[in-house]
């Protein structure tokens, strides 16, 4: 009988060590947080996932590209009247001489004398700074004051004349300078 309860407590001890054994085993090997076992079919379909935002991300990398030719075909199509028409320019002008005005021009006598010539239907020039409204336009004949900003509102024939020597004009936009 003690040789029955020394075995069972050897088969006892035994299972327990084998039990310790698999639970420490468990514990540290793969299968865990920092070493999870994952299926193949789980792997494939991640894989599949950032397959398909690979090829969203290159998808919008294309669009981008094309916007960006196509900016540039219009950055290439601007012509000099365009970018200069950006920034005032200044222009010297000598007695006589007519600078005829396109649509949306504005001008801005600094220095001499000039008189306004009005468009194919009457309509003058707004002088914006004087700030009466269209009872200030300046049309045909009326003197140009200094440093008043006017603007031309079509490109109708508009413009002004220099009746001084010499005269200094800042303009913005596209006009003709005529003799």
């Amino acid at each position: 009988m003690k040789k029955v309860k020394r075995v069972h407590i050897l088969v006892a001890a035994a299972v327990i060590f084998f039990a310790l054994f698999q639970f420490v085993y468990a514990a540290g090997g793969p299968g865990t947080e920092d070493d999870p076992v994952v299926l193949q079919s789980y792997v494939d379909q991640q894989v599949m996932v950032l397959n398909q935002e690979i090829h969203n991300l290159k998808a919008q990398l294309l669009a981008s590209q094309q916007e960006i030719e196509k900016l540039n075909s219009v950055i290439e199509g601007l012509s000099e009247a365009d970018v200069m028409g950006a920034t005032f320019k200044v222009i010297e002008a000598k007695k006589g001489q007519r600078l005829i005005a396109g649509e949306g021009t504005e001008l801005v006598l600094r220095w001499g004398s000039a008189t306004a010539i009005s468009g194919i239907n009457g309509d003058g020039w707004a002088d914006v700074s004087s700030g009466k409204g269209p009872e200030s336009d300046l049309k045909d004949g009326r003197n140009i004051p200094i440093n008043h900003l006017l603007i031309s509102s079509r490109n109708d024939g508009r413009g002004i004349v220099i009746t001084s020597e010499k005269a200094y004009i800042l303009v913005k936009g596209n006009y003709e300078l005529k003799n």
